[in-house]
C-alpha cells in the first residue's frame, strides 16, 4: 500500500504538469474524468495518502487502494482508471479510487476532508483526552482533542457544504469495556 512519503514523491514526479493543461481524458472511472479536458492543472498536494490534483474550482483526489500505481510518459497493461495528457507529457493512474470535491479552493476542510488523529489516552467515560495527530507536512505530535488548530477545520460537530452535511471532528471514542 502506498505510504505518505511515497505520496510526497508521486506530487514531485507530477509537479512539471503544474500550470498545463490537460488535452486530452482517458479512464475506466466512474467520476466526471472528462471534465478535466481543456482544464489548467493549479496545483499537485498530498493529505495523508491522498493525491490532489487541483483545478479551478474543483479538486480530483486520488487514493492509491493497496496495489495503485502511477505512471509518467509510459502505460501498463492494466486497465487505465485515468489517463492525462498534457503538452509536456501524460499521467497516467492504475488500480486508484479517484474522487472529485467541488469548490472554489482546495483547501481539505471544505472538500468533506478532515482532519484526524489517533487517539492515545482515554478517560473512564471514553472521551478522548489525547490524541496524535499529523500537524502540518511532517510532524505527528501528542495534543488534547479540542487544541487542534482552527486552520484544520471547523470545530463544531459538521458543517455543510455544497448542500451536503459532513462530520468536523469526533471528539471520543466509546470505551470498548462497555
Amino acid at each position: 500500500m502506498p505510504e505518505g512519503p511515497s505520496i510526497v514523491i508521486a506530487k514531485e514526479q507530477i509537479a512539471p504538469f503544474i500550470g498545463k493543461k490537460v488535452l486530452a481524458v482517458s479512464g475506466n472511472s466512474k467520476t466526471d474524468i472528462q471534465r478535466l479536458e481543456g482544464k489548467q492543472l493549479i496545483d499537485v498536494r498530498t493529505w495523508g495518502k491522498h493525491l490532489l490534483l487541483c483545478f479551478d474550482g474543483f479538486i480530483f483526489r486520488i487514493h492509491f487502494l493497496l496495489f495503485g500505481t502511477y505512471r509518467i510518459n509510459e502505460s501498463k497493461t492494466t486497465p487505465l482508471r485515468l489517463g492525462l495528457v498534457f503538452t509536456n507529457g501524460e499521467l497516467n493512474f492504475y488500480t486508484v479510487s479517484i474522487k472529485m470535491y467541488n469548490g472554489p479552493s482546495w483547501n481539505g476542510t471544505q472538500h468533506g476532508m478532515i482532519h484526524s488523529g489517533k487517539v492515545i489516552a482515554v478517560d473512564g467515560s471514553g472521551s478522548a483526552t489525547m490524541i496524535s495527530s499529523k500537524m502540518g507536512e511532517y510532524n505527528v505530535i501528542p495534543h488534547h482533542p479540542r487544541d487542534i488548530p482552527v486552520s484544520y477545520g471547523p470545530t463544531e460537530p459538521s458543517y455543510n457544504f455544497g448542500g451536503t452535511e459532513y462530520p468536523s471532528r469526533v471528539y471520543y471514542r466509546k470505551n470498548e469495556s462497555n
